[in-house]
């Protein structure tokens, strides 16, 4: 009669049921790296490289995070609470509207080579042309985040 037996079977079966969490737990930390990396890298585009510094709202807009969503992990880089990051970002055109002085008495400006003073103007609208920060960012980390990523899972298996 022929017996075997595995000696450590109980270890191995304990191992591979961990694999799932320590290759979700790998991907987490990875990502929580990459989201901070791909903000900072953001908010650089956002302090001069892409657009000039003005008030410096839309590049403080800049938000990072990761979490899970049942079995998923995700990072997320996004601007929040700034209405016109989505023209900088896609384009546009404004359309013409009125703009009037509202903290002071008079708006100030030089046409055709003359000071001029006005309480209200109507201005025309305008084209404003495509200046991505963050999918522009993105394209040019997607080789680093797909091998960092796949050398994260290659580890914790």
């Amino acid at each position: 009669m022929l017996s075997v037996s595995i000696t450590g079977a109980d270890a191995v079966e304990a191992d591979l049921a961990a694999l799932p969490e320590r290759v979700r737990m790998a991907l987490q930390r990875e990502l929580t790296a990459l989201s901070a990396e791909l903000a900072s890298r953001v908010r650089d585009k956002l302090s001069g490289e892409v657009l000039a510094v003005r008030s410096g709202l839309l590049r403080d807009s800049v938000v990072q995070e990761t979490g899970e969503s049942g079995s998923n992990v995700y990072g997320r880089v996004a601007v929040e609470g700034v209405p016109y990051a989505a023209i900088h970002e896609f384009g546009g055109h404004t359309p013409a509207h009125a703009i009037a002085a509202r903290k002071v008495r008079a708006l100030h400006f030089v046409a055709g080579g003359k000071e001029v003073f006005s309480r209200r103007v109507q201005h025309p609208g305008s084209r404003m042309p495509e200046r991505s920060y963050l999918r522009a960012t993105l394209a040019a980390m997607e080789a680093e985040i797909a091998a960092r990523l796949q050398a994260a899972v290659a580890e914790a298996l």
